[in-house]
């Protein structure tokens, strides 16, 4: 009887810390923690989290469209652009809006309704940290690079229309390939 409830209660402990740690983990940088006016802390050592649970986040200018917050995936680069209306970022109106582009993108990519709908669940929850990847955080100035740039001198384009073409600029970290292409290949394996 001992046994069965000692097995029991491991499997219960097992659940809980894969509930846990099926959140999104958001690296922001020190700006957008003072623009959402959170206090960071370091990720803990070695987090359980799927590659699509962490993204870095930082919030930017663009011309024509006010401020925007730009996550970024760090295994993939891929790159998913907010824009904000107002002088304040409310940070959980952000995520909101984030995990419903992740939604699409996942969608455009191949996977199936139940992955998204299961990984957009999962992502209900969020932690912040401080950004801890600097190869990320050189990936991404260069996406606030072309995103204003395309924002000022092609005032037509849309956000949606600036993210997609940052995600088709070739990456020196992923060998020169795109990011749009390894997320699209990490979303095949997903599912």
């Amino acid at each position: 009887m001992q046994i069965v409830l000692y097995e029991r209660k491991n499997r219960i402990a097992e659940q809980i810390r894969i509930l846990e740690s099926m959140m999104l983990y958001v690296h922001a940088t020190t700006k957008l923690a003072k623009a959402v006016h959170v206090k960071l802390g370091p990720a803990p050592e070695g987090m359980d989290a799927r590659w699509i649970d962490s993204w870095y986040a930082n919030v930017f200018k663009m011309e024509h469209h006010g401020q925007a917050v730009l996550l970024t995936n760090p295994e993939t680069l891929y790159t998913i652009v907010i824009p904000i209306a107002s002088k304040s970022i409310p940070l959980f109106a952000v995520l909101e809006q984030f995990r419903g582009k992740l939604a699409m993108a996942m969608g455009a990519n191949g996977a199936s309704s139940s992955v998204i709908k299961t990984i957009v669940n999962d992502l209900q929850q969020f932690q912040v940290y401080k950004t801890a990847n600097r190869s990320v955080l050189g990936s991404m100035n260069d996406m606030v690079f072309h995103a204003q740039y395309l924002a000022e001198h092609r005032p037509e384009c849309s956000v949606e229309t600036i993210e997609a073409q940052l995600n088709r600029i070739p990456l020196s970290p992923l060998g020169y390939g795109y990011s749009v292409e390894k997320f699209a290949s990490k979303i095949l394996l997903t599912t």
